[in-house]
């Protein structure tokens, strides 16, 4: 596999920071929030290799954990039954 680069720069004060992308997920997540949020953008480019850099507000970008659930065995057994249906239609 090999090693894409993805970046986030930004200066403390600043309120805007750049984002470039070369992960598909990255790169599809950053074009729909262009396409319905372009004011908010100071810039948007899609790059010749595909990538795509973007000036965004700082406030777009977060750091968050997953949550981690602890599921009882009958929750699990709902979910699994709740998925096991979703699959048959």
């Amino acid at each position: 596999m090999e090693n894409k680069e993805n970046a986030i720069e930004f200066y403390t004060g600043a309120g805007v920071c750049t984002v470039s992308f070369t992960s598909a997920r990255h790169i599809n997540r950053i074009s729909k929030l262009y396409e319905s949020n372009r004011s908010d953008f100071v810039y948007f480019t899609k790059n010749h290799d595909g990538s795509v850099c973007a000036k965004i507000p700082l406030s777009w970008v977060r750091i968050t954990p997953p949550t981690k659930r602890e599921l009882s065995e009958s929750e699990r057994e709902v979910l699994r039954q709740r998925l096991a249906d979703a699959r048959k239609h």
